[in-house]
């Protein structure tokens, strides 16, 4: 009776066990670079015939702002350096329009001969139906202005000029326009010709 009870303790510890790992392996999450949200709205562009990838824009802050239509966490953010200087960091920063408030800035260091990816220092949840813009900062161009230009993607209208392609969307992401200005000014225009290539990485 005793090796009976024994054995039946040890089947329940086991199967307790299993179950806690199940339950672990279930809440843990992935962070893929690939086909994110925003190189699906970006290669909606990019496809087209018309579409021209340029280094270009001479603004301290390169930005767009988006929308999401569910909770999602930002894990990582993908941008490609332009300075001159392979070690000189960019500020990213997020910001929700509601409010007006920075709710990330970090300052990271990017590859210069592709688009690299880096986590954040902290965790950024975003809620859905909430405007937030997305920037990067570069304000050390230390004279030379094509230090703070960076990749971006515009399309031709086929007639020697470029088109408004902005708004545009995936059934998690909306980007409604791209803001380009000179750090601290006070009231940056909207911009729907233009989009920088700086992309979000989200949990899933």
């Amino acid at each position: 009776m005793k090796k009976v009870s024994v054995f039946l303790g040890l089947f329940l510890v086991l199967v307790s066990c299993s179950d806690q790992d199940d339950v672990t392996t279930a809440r843990q999450t992935v962070c893929n670079s690939e086909s994110t949200e925003f190189q699906q709205i970006y290669s909606q562009i990019a496809g087209n015939p018309l579409s021209l990838e340029q280094i270009s824009i001479d603004t301290e802050v390169h930005g767009y702002t988006f929308m999401i239509s569910s909770e999602k966490t930002i894990c990582r953010v993908g941008y490609q350096s332009n300075h001159t200087d392979a070690a000189r960091p960019y500020t990213i920063e997020i910001v929700n329009e509601a409010n007006n408030t920075v709710i990330y800035s970090g300052s990271h260091v990017f590859s210069q001969t592709a688009m690299s990816y880096v986590s954040l220092n902290a965790t950024v949840t975003l809620q859905p139906n909430v405007f937030y813009t997305i920037r990067r900062i570069q304000t050390d161009w230390g004279g030379n202005a094509f230090n703070v230009c960076g990749k971006i993607l515009r399309l031709g209208d086929g007639n020697f000029g470029y088109a408004s392609f902005l708004p545009l969307n995936t059934s998690e992401m909306t980007i409604t326009g791209a803001v380009f200005y000179d750090n601290g000014s006070l009231d940056p225009t909207i911009n729907s010709y233009v989009l920088p290539c700086l992309d979000i990485v989200f949990e899933s």
